[in-house]
């Protein structure tokens, strides 16, 4: 998911696995959730964008097509 979110613009992610980085994504999304300017304009950026899996399944398949099936061939 962390290539489909960018950070203060479509959703929060934390950088690390560790109660204090999670905890600073937290505190900016309260910020956010504070902000209504800030939080309607996140929600715009996130309602403009496809979250399908077309374009992942699409990638999941190249990368497919260019990691295994070479060596199923041979």
């Amino acid at each position: 998911m962390i290539h489909r979110i960018e950070d203060g613009e479509t959703g929060f992610l934390f950088s690390q696995p560790s109660a204090e980085s999670f905890l600073g994504g937290v505190r900016r999304a309260f910020e956010a959730f504070r902000a209504k300017d800030r939080l309607d304009a996140m929600r715009r950026s996130a309602m403009a964008r496809s979250f399908s899996w077309d374009l992942s399944a699409a990638c999941y398949s190249a990368l497919y097509r260019k990691t295994i099936a070479p060596s199923i061939v041979a």
